[in-house]
């Protein structure tokens, strides 16, 4: 049976113009509106929550959500709002970059929803095929992942771990944790460690993440999908491939700044990480494992399709996404 009354944590949109909880929130309200799929659709935030997120939350409850002030260190308060909604599935998106997020928030959600009687939960997973990593290659932030999932079951709950790879909007965020630079008026730079194209990456964009994660919850028939990593494969490249195709696709020519390969995991808090872990093959996802044909109504973007969409849209050949340049990067 599909999931009727959906919670979602984590949907305020980022600083850097872009996230996965508001696009797959957002997704589900128009499918609510246009096609009757959900019944309700929940956005869970922190009653303290910062003014800059106002306007996203305002966006989605204008089209139809419910916004529900909570507490995440006040796990029975948590669970009675839940089960006064009736929720039967919660979606984490909670900002993996803080380790509070991860290791204190969303355990407390986890507990909250078991206690509520929820029935399946989404971790914010969304990332690495961690369960296919070798454990020396598993860094701190997919080792909290992992403890939430495995709660979640424990728990008694059915839990989905969704695998992406990385996102097109990460690597082209300016100032983002990718340290892609581009000001729209000077040469873009963009960094490779280690050889060019020695490692091989998954990637694909966060509105078609929210198109499958659609496509699970409403599916007549959602056991496939139970207690396992559902993995989502859109494009496969290698590194520097992505500078490539930009160039390709804007006419504009990249700077490749190029540092050593370095130790991603143990180099804690050196520059640059991410682009570190994408060339040691940690953003690698086995294509025979691939779940896209659980999902035949959803076709998502390869990489240079994304590009010249978001040219086409802007009608500019920079791709600073709003807000770009004010974030700093968190390693």
């Amino acid at each position: 049976m599909p999931f009727r009354r959906i919670a979602i944590a984590g949907a305020s949109q980022s600083p850097n113009g872009h996230s996965t909880g508001y696009a797959i929130a957002k997704k589900l309200l128009l499918e609510r509106r246009e096609r009757s799929r959900f019944d309700s659709v929940t956005i869970l935030g922190r009653k303290k929550s910062s003014a800059d997120k106002q306007a996203s939350i305002d966006e989605l409850v204008s089209l139809g959500a419910e916004y529900l002030p909570i507490e995440y260190g006040n796990v029975d308060e948590t669970a009675q709002a839940l089960k006064e909604r009736k929720i039967d599935c919660v979606l984490s998106c909670l900002a993996v970059s803080d380790p509070k997020a991860i290791g204190e928030s969303e355990v407390n959600l986890v507990k909250a929803s078991a206690k509520a009687g929820v029935k399946r939960f989404f971790p914010s997973q969304y990332g690495p095929d961690d369960d296919n990593l070798p454990p020396e290659r598993v860094w701190r932030i997919s080792q909290r992942k992992s403890h939430v999932a495995n709660l979640g079951q424990k728990l008694g709950m059915e839990v989905t771990k969704v695998v992406t790879g990385i996102f097109y909007e990460a690597i082209f965020t300016d100032n983002g944790v990718f340290h892609w630079s581009d000001d729209g008026k000077s040469t873009p730079k963009g960094i490779i460690c280690g050889e060019e194209r020695s490692g091989e990456v998954m990637a694909i964009s966060i509105d078609d993440i929210a198109n499958f994660v659609s496509a699970m919850l409403s599916a007549s028939d959602t056991s496939p999908t139970a207690n396992r990593a559902v993995r989502i494969i859109a494009d496969r490249y290698r590194t520097g491939d992505e500078f490539a195709l930009f160039e390709e696709v804007t006419g504009r020519t990249v700077e490749r700044v190029r540092y050593p390969m370095g130790d991603p995991i143990n180099d804690r808090g050196k520059f640059p990480q991410y682009p570190r872990l994408v060339a040691g093959n940690h953003y690698y996802v086995d294509p025979a494992l691939s779940d896209n044909h659980l999902f035949p109504e959803v076709t998502p973007l390869t990489l240079r399709e994304w590009l010249k969409k978001q040219v086409a849209e802007t009608g500019s050949a920079s791709l600073r996404f709003p807000g770009g340049g004010t974030r700093k990067a968190r390693l």
